[in-house]
């Protein structure tokens, strides 16, 4: 196989400079986090937060922002290999065609479009996708070898053509990536360090100097005029046994048209005795009817949970009712994270 010069590969030290800059700039990203956790763990020494406060918090900032994360995750993922497979195919089809011109038929197809709800389809799809690219250029390949053995075209016109394909586009084609490689590298530490933030600000924005409302918080989305549901994990961090109980006061559009409302919502189990350190799952279900709620509009309440005397957690609701016939969407507008 033909290899480009050396001199005309990409300079290796173009590489170091491009992997000091990523370095840099995810040691930049994680001081925020870094500083935040400090801050977590100067609230735990002073006795502001429990030991346990992370491990008690994680179900529900799960809940609340896990498919955010997961579709980020998601529509990376499908850039990254998207990438890979144009990239690939697009320097298999010049190549072919710098050999032959007009042996590789025009390409008609495109990769799939991601759809977020059903990702382990989109990849089948870009393989299939990968593979009818790799085919094309499979045939084309076999066609100049059947006229170089017809005698139409010489092999020393196929090494020299190649060569000089080789030198010439070998080194964008691996400047392009190298840019794919540190742009995934970039984005995923660019996920991670913002969702870590916004776990360890909503943990700290519990304790008793913060007056601000949790980060985390329950979506309940569903069309007008159903039942939605969503669910939360609560632990019994204190040294005794607690009888935990909960309710859920009044609700009113995040934009303060219109008045509160008592909404329609049932808890199950309804209360519990949690032994020390044990803990259960709530499901917190509201019904959406349309005398309560108008399409599309957010309403925010919260869910209070008390153990005894004391008020343990409240945890941020956000409801939305869907107009019939729209697609389910994430709750936006005031008071979302």
């Amino acid at each position: 196989m033909t290899t480009a010069p050396s001199s005309e590969l990409p300079d290796p030290g173009d590489w170091s400079r491009r992997y000091e800059e990523y370095l840099t700039a995810s040691a930049g990203r994680s001081t925020r986090t870094l500083e935040l956790y400090q801050d977590l763990l100067a609230a735990v020494s002073r006795g502001e937060l429990a030991p346990t406060i992370m491990q008690e918090l994680a179900a529900s900032f799960a809940q609340a922002r896990g498919s955010a994360y997961a579709n980020e995750l998601t529509a990376l993922s499908s850039r990254f290999f998207t990438g890979l497979v144009e990239l690939g195919s697009g320097y298999a089809r010049d190549l072919v065609d710098a050999l032959a011109p007009g042996t590789m038929p025009p390409t008609t197809a495109a990769p799939p479009n991601l759809d977020g709800s059903d990702w382990a389809s989109w990849f089948r799809q870009l393989t299939d996708y990968a593979t009818g690219q790799g085919t094309a250029a499979l045939a084309a390949y076999q066609s100049l070898l059947d006229r170089v053995a017809a005698g139409e075209v010489p092999p020393t016109a196929m090494s020299q053509t190649s060569q000089h394909f080789l030198e010439s586009r070998l080194p964008d084609h691996l400047r392009r990536l190298v840019s794919l490689c540190f742009e995934l590298l970039s984005s995923l530490d660019d996920i991670r360090n913002r969702y870590s933030e916004e776990f360890l600000e909503g943990i700290l924005r519990t304790g008793p100097a913060s007056g601000d409302d949790a980060l985390f918080a329950l979506d309940l989305v569903a069309p007008v005029g159903s039942t939605t549901s969503a669910t939360l994990w609560i632990t019994n961090t204190q040294t005794e046994p607690t009888v935990v109980d909960w309710s859920v006061p009044d609700v009113r559009r995040s934009d303060g048209v219109g008045p509160a409302f008592s909404p329609d919502v049932s808890i199950t189990p309804a209360s519990i005795e949690l032994a020390p350190g044990e803990d259960a799952q709530l499901v917190v279900s509201v019904v959406l009817d349309a005398d309560s709620y108008e399409p599309d509009h957010l309403y925010l309440g919260a869910l209070r949970v008390t153990g005894g005397d004391r008020e343990l957690v409240e945890v941020p609701l956000r409801i939305k009712a869907v107009a019939v016939g729209t697609r389910r969407v994430a709750p936006t507008g005031d008071g979302a994270p």
